[in-house]
């Protein structure tokens, strides 16, 4: 993805950390947070079926089939992919100001830490209002997607159930008021 002179340019990067994004959503955070999520609502259930990792892994897939671990996948897509976009977004970016016209210049490991703790908090800030509709998509019960509600059309049905408020700033506020 390098250019003719050796640089990696911040769109290349974008597409890079997109593309990161979407095969780690699919390969393994998804059916991950699934089970997850999975777990938590079983073990807050009055009738808890689950008897551990490996069971509950084997019933739900004996239950729903593969499938049953792959609920919210174009949720976790996106989030993962809009993510790992925004990470290395930022990190090329702040490494091509950091060499400026010198592909080949070494950085000190103390600003490549800085740039990656930078990029870091950049994709979780930019990222929390798609986790916390991803979270709340495959755990409410309540909101279960009428046939054919697109995942568009959840998001902004569930972005309005708490008045367009989501995300650092909403928690932030939250704790506050605490």
């Amino acid at each position: 993805m390098k250019d003719e002179f050796g640089k990696l340019d911040s769109t290349r990067g974008l597409v890079c950390g997109l593309g990161a994004g979407v095969m780690e959503a699919v390969l393994i955070v998804c059916p991950m947070e699934t089970i997850k999520v999975k777990f938590i609502h079983d073990q807050s259930s009055a009738n808890p079926k689950y008897r551990g990792f490996f069971h509950g892994v084997r019933e739900i897939v004996r239950t729903q089939g593969i499938r049953g671990t792959y609920q919210g996948l174009t949720a976790t897509v996106l989030k993962q992919g809009s993510n790992q976009a925004i990470r290395f977004f930022v990190m090329t970016s702040l490494r091509n100001w950091y060499k400026g016209d010198n592909p080949n210049k070494s950085i000190n490991p103390i600003f490549t830490g800085t740039f990656g703790a930078i990029a870091g908090a950049a994709s979780v800030f930019g990222n929390t209002p798609l986790d916390v509709i991803k979270t709340r998509m495959q755990v409410l019960q309540r909101h279960r997607p009428s046939s054919g509600e697109s995942v568009f059309g959840r998001c902004h049905r569930l972005h309005h159930l708490r008045g367009g408020r989501e995300g650092p700033q909403q928690s932030l506020e939250d704790r506050l008021k605490e």
